[in-house]
């Protein structure tokens, strides 16, 4: 692997350059995580390729299936050949809104959701520094909320708020892939979750 190609870390919850890891960072598999063990450059010239992933723009490598990402589409665009068409983030009162806890659910009954969806803390309010009102939420589903691996669940003890972040933006993402949303939505809208939760602090390694 070239040390520019993008492997996504569980700890920085963002695809990074594999110049970049460090030992001991985690990285999201197909079983979950694993942790960087030991890291060596190879000095030999090797052929590589390209690939150009329609859709998400991310694709699994090795035995283990690390999640990786095609430098040739970011996330929250949607590649439509040689041009980019940015993904328009959900607005107040719409299905996926990110915002403060309050905010999503004043927006909800404005726009008549709140029969149908519910704001989710992501992180879980619980473990959040902030206040239940002000808690960084994405709306969804009612029934879709119910799946959530936190929903009147107790706190996973042990875990630090980055690890809880991660961990709440893949069951998210997994919710919302299964009931067929489209996966480059489902990115842009965890991508400003994400965003929004990163300046109220307490994220750092």
């Amino acid at each position: 692997m070239t040390s520019n190609h993008s492997i996504y870390s569980a700890d920085r919850l963002d695809f990074v350059p594999a110049g970049e890891l460090r030992v001991g960072e985690t990285l999201r598999n197909l079983d979950g995580v694993v942790r960087i063990e030991s890291i060596e450059q190879l000095g030999s010239e090797e052929r590589v390729y390209n690939l150009e992933i329609h859709g998400e723009h991310v694709f699994r490598v090795a035995s283990s299936g690390l999640l990786v990402h095609n430098s040739s589409g970011a996330e929250g665009t949607v590649s439509t050949g040689t041009t980019r068409t940015p993904i328009k983030l959900a607005e107040a009162g719409e299905d996926l809104f990110v915002g403060g806890y309050a905010q999503v659910r004043r927006a909800n009954i404005k726009s008549g959701l709140n029969a149908t969806h519910t704001p989710h803390h992501s992180v879980q309010d619980a473990v959040s520094g902030t206040s239940h009102s002000t808690g960084v939420s994405i709306n969804l589903l009612k029934d879709l909320h119910a799946l959530t691996r936190t929903f009147r669940k107790p706190v996973e003890e042990g875990l630090s708020l980055r690890q809880h972040l991660s961990k709440d933006v893949w069951d998210v993402k997994n919710i919302l892939t299964n009931a067929n949303h489209d996966r480059s939505v489902i990115n842009a809208q965890l991508k400003e979750l994400i965003r929004q939760n990163k300046p109220l602090g307490g994220f750092t390694k």
